[in-house]
């Protein structure tokens, strides 16, 4: 049976195909190094290192990203990367020995935003997302769940005032059954805000939580923060901070990124 999630999705992806570029800027192309660890309620310490490489397509009311990441991992094989979020898949922590380590392609991630309404009057915008996570990790290695994961979702923005902006994103995500493992679908919450601290300067900083894979559990709970500064030449360099709230999520984790649009 044809999943509507994936339906929804294709449906998106050809209005966005149909739909004119957004103007002088219409493709963005991004990467950033992202550092993270946590025991998520093992007996052991996972530590991360995840590269995505994204390029983003604008649209008129929308944009379609592909992102293609590298993720190196050190754990005791019960965490693994689900739509490049470390979280804890089992159990159980005796898949590999402590102290391993692997490296390889992550999962290849396909996500597209499409305007529902926009309204300059009221300042508040809310958009339909999509995504499609394709397998590509190797699941032996715990870089990936080894199956096709697909979700949707809802984006509202409310500008409060000249500087700040509310954020509030909603998401439920299909997540694929490996022979022998029957996953929870996740849902996941996040609430915000964007505050532009000057011309060239801004911050976005939100809570967010996920439902656990596995029954029995904890919930992924943590606050993330990203500062961006733009260059002369649009060009933008970020820092980002994430502490972790629950078992579920790394205790700490660290990101610095790059972007350009062209």
């Amino acid at each position: 049976m044809r999943s509507p999630y994936l339906s929804a999705f294709a449906i998106l992806s050809l209005c966005l195909a149909a739909a004119p570029g957004a103007g002088a800027y219409d493709w963005k192309f991004g990467t950033s190094l992202n550092y993270d660890t946590g025991k998520y309620g093992t007996g052991t310490r996972t530590d991360s290192v995840y590269i995505p490489l994204t390029l983003t397509r604008y649209y008129t009311g929308g944009q379609v990203s592909l992102t293609v990441p590298w993720l190196r991992q050190s754990s005791s094989g019960a965490v693994t990367r689900v739509g490049g979020n470390p979280v804890r898949a089992s159990r159980s922590d005796t898949a590999a020995a402590a102290g391993s380590s692997e490296a390889g392609i992550g999962d290849v991630l396909l996500r597209g935003t499409y305007a529902i309404k926009e309204e300059s009057l009221h300042r508040f915008d809310l958009a339909f997302a999509g995504s499609l996570k394709f397998p590509t990790a190797n699941e032996k290695k715990g870089l990936g769940t080894g199956e096709i994961d697909q979700g949707a979702g809802l984006e509202f923005a409310k500008k409060m005032s000249r500087n700040w902006t509310l954020l509030i994103d909603g998401y439920y995500t299909i997540i694929g059954d490996p022979e022998g493992v029957d996953y929870e679908n996740q849902v996941s919450l996040d609430i915000g805000f964007y505050r532009l601290l000057r011309e060239d300067l801004s911050v976005t900083a939100y809570y967010q939580t996920r439902s656990a894979l596995v029954s029995g559990n904890a919930d992924q709970r943590e606050v993330n923060a990203t500062l961006v500064r733009t260059l002369a030449n649009d060009d933008q360099v970020s820092a980002g901070l994430l502490l972790g709230l629950s078992e579920g999520s790394p205790q700490v984790g660290v990101s610095a990124g790059f972007a350009r649009r062209f």
